[in-house]
């Protein structure tokens, strides 16, 4: 009863958008959901572009032109950054983050910083053969054998 005329009739989904740009990130992104859409037998329409269909011949194209213009759009914008950083160093515009230190603030630092290093002794790394390291080395050795048997012994336990 609850199959009533269902297997005989096909089920047409539409997805409605307010604008093209709420269906992806760039023009790629957007061409690539209204196929993953269109494949799953769903059609896309805009809002924007007069309610167009836009897995149709007519919106494929609309997408298209769209794209083209997006990405002429995103040249000129690149071209124009370009050239505005060319005319900021011919004008000897600094460019990036202020600094915060002025010059002499920022030698006395390098001073200080080099001064610490040369009176930072060279310690060299513990030898083996020393008695103390030895003996610390052993301890080491049974601390990591007495949690090594605590875990084998956990392994055997077994539930009643």
């Amino acid at each position: 009863m609850n199959n009533l005329g269902t297997e005989n009739r096909e089920v047409e989904t539409d997805a409605t958008a307010t604008k093209l740009d709420r269906l992806g990130r760039n023009a790629m992104d957007v061409r690539s959901t209204v196929e993953t859409l269109a494949a799953a037998g769903i059609r896309v329409h805009c809002l924007a572009l007069g309610g167009v269909d836009l897995t149709s011949p007519a919106g494929r194209m609309t997408m298209g032109v769209i794209a083209a213009v997006a990405e002429f759009e995103r040249d000129l914008i690149l071209e124009r950054t370009q050239a505005g950083l060319e005319r900021a160093k011919v004008a000897g515009v600094s460019l990036g983050r202020p600094t915060t230190f002025a010059d002499a603030q920022a030698e006395r630092i390098r001073a200080r910083s080099a001064a610490a290093s040369r009176a930072t002794p060279h310690r060299p790394r513990p030898d083996a053969t020393h008695p103390r390291h030895r003996e610390r080395e052993e301890e080491q050795k049974q601390k990591t054998r007495r949690k090594r048997g605590t875990k084998r012994d956990r392994a055997t336990w077994s539930a009643p």
